[in-house]
């Protein structure tokens, strides 16, 4: 999946050397259904900063916060200004239920 949203080499590494590289690529092709490709594109950032972010790898059982999601959004979306809060928001929410 990730080998056919990012064709330079170091993005791709690093998709695919980041924490819970399975669980990203499961729910991306989850998503990716009737998706253009530059929507799982920035989906595929988004889990990848929330996953850094919120240390997801190292807290599986741990409940998260709408607060920690939305800090953990605001922190991407400095990152990617063009991107709303809402719409990073809800992508997250349905990322997080998924992994539940």
């Amino acid at each position: 999946m990730f080998n056919q949203l990012f064709f330079r080499s170091d993005a791709l590494t690093r998709q695919l050397s980041a924490p819970l590289v399975d669980e990203r690529r499961q729910y991306l092709a989850h998503c990716a259904q009737g998706m253009s490709k530059c929507t799982p594109r920035m989906k595929a950032r988004l889990l990848l900063s929330t996953a850094e972010y919120l240390r997801l790898a190292e807290r599986p059982n741990d409940a998260i916060s709408l607060v920690e999601m939305v800090e953990a959004q605001l922190a991407f979306a400095k990152k990617l200004a063009c991107q709303a809060v809402a719409r990073i928001l809800h992508s997250t929410r349905g990322w997080v239920a998924h992994l539940s």
